[in-house]
């Protein structure tokens, strides 16, 4: 492999809740320690998105922002990067010096664990394929595909002005999950996903029911989480969770805590 590794992240940058920064500040020192390439874009990544395509978008301007984080992944591999790594602006690294999401092959889309309530009470575990973390290098067919492919997603949105009908998720995890299933794609399992019923765990210091789900499910340890900011109602859980985390991050995982 050639080239340097590239670190890849977005945001507004006004606005910023103070608990994004922090997430975003965990990922530049764990860049810092292993001397990756580091690359913070702001609004402007939505600009690499054709007008039309984003007004087509409705309210969701994520779905706009799936879309300009595969022409930023393009664009630093176009530049000379020998990976190019995605990760979204509400991940936090968790243990610098051993996550270690940089996988084998020419790429890889993170694994999730998500829990959910059922009816009748208690939690379930859906194990998902999430573009919360990407990871391309050069030469390989699958990110001009699955840039075509969402491109003509976004494309038929703008024809039939379908873009507040369709699920936010379309061209992340609802496109990758389906191709996930036919195709088989090499996942980064150390990047974790904690839905609102963890989150809301973590921010109470409990060990509840949601929380002991998700441990129960994990096949390997989280190094990294992402917070699910698109459905946090309350930064002040979000920050509060983020907080005793950081305080403790063998908490996800607390059977692997030395004794």
């Amino acid at each position: 492999m050639t080239g340097p590794v590239v670190i890849l992240q977005s945001h507004r940058e006004t606005g910023l809740p103070p608990w994004i920064g922090r997430c975003l500040d965990s990922v530049r020192e764990w860049c810092a320690e292993h001397g990756h390439d580091y690359r913070f874009v702001g609004d402007e990544m939505l600009d690499l998105v054709p007008s039309a395509w984003r007004s087509a978008t409705g309210r969701y301007p994520q779905i706009a922002a799936d879309l300009g984080r595969l022409y930023l992944l393009r664009d630093a591999l176009d530049t000379g990067a020998g990976t190019a790594f995605w990760l979204d602006a509400d991940v936090v690294v968790l243990d610098r010096a051993q996550f270690d999401p940089l996988i084998a092959g020419s790429h890889a889309f993170g694994r999730e664990i998500w829990i959910e309530s059922v009816s009748g009470g208690g939690f379930r575990a859906r194990k998902n394929v999430h573009n919360a973390a990407i990871m391309m290098r050069p030469g390989n067919p699958v990110l001009a595909f699955y840039t075509h492919a969402a491109e003509r997603i976004v494309e038929r949105l703008a024809t039939d002005g379908g873009g507040d009908r369709v699920p936010p998720q379309i061209i992340g995890p609802k496109l990758l999950g389906g191709l996930h299933n036919i195709v088989g794609f090499p996942l980064i399992e150390s990047v974790g996903m904690l839905s609102p019923p963890v989150l809301a765990d973590i921010a109470a210091g409990s060990d509840g029911a949601a929380l002991n789900c998700f441990r129960a499910h994990l096949e390997v340890p989280v190094r990294a989480v992402n917070l699910s900011a698109s459905l946090i109602d309350d930064d002040a859980v979000a920050d509060a969770a983020l907080s005793r985390l950081l305080d403790d991050p063998e908490r996800l995982c607390p059977h692997r805590r030395p004794q």
